[in-house]
């Protein structure tokens, strides 16, 4: 006899595990939740009305009520990873090194940066995620 899931009602869906802030800080930790809050400072800068859409494995980007993941999030519990979603290329690339950011393989199917932080964000990284930034909302989040 062949094992079966667990019986639901009919119509009934399992009970879905809640993913807002406080999951968030029960997976990472409230200190790359704060350093997230920053990064997030820099992408406001670019789009104010952006606002953080909390899901099951990173932490994306809504405005007016659509996801426009341009930049996405992944709080861990020692550091925060970023992605940025702009083509690969050698001045994304140079402007990464140049500024001492920390940088992961590019990501070619989902054609983005991963960028890992550990600890808070300089000014010289701060004013190179802003361009960043700026171009991947002008490339792909207006979209």
């Amino acid at each position: 006899m062949a094992l079966q899931p667990p019986a639901t009602a009919v119509g009934v869906d399992p009970p879905v595990e809640a993913t807002d802030r406080t999951y968030w800080e029960s997976k990472a930790s409230k200190e790359t939740l704060f350093a997230t809050d920053e990064l997030f400072t820099l992408v406001r800068e670019v789009q104010p009305q952006a606002t953080l859409k909390y899901n099951k494995y990173y932490i994306g980007l809504e405005i007016d009520g659509s996801s426009r993941n341009f930049v996405t999030f992944i709080p861990q519990k020692s550091r925060v990873l970023m992605t940025i979603k702009l083509p690969q290329g050698k001045e994304v690339d140079d402007q990464l090194l140049e500024a001492g950011i920390e940088t992961l393989p590019y990501e070619i199917q989902w054609k983005q940066y991963k960028v890992r932080f550990g600890s808070a964000v300089n000014e010289k990284q701060r004013q190179a995620l802003l361009h960043l930034i700026r171009q991947a909302w002008e490339s792909t989040g207006k979209a």
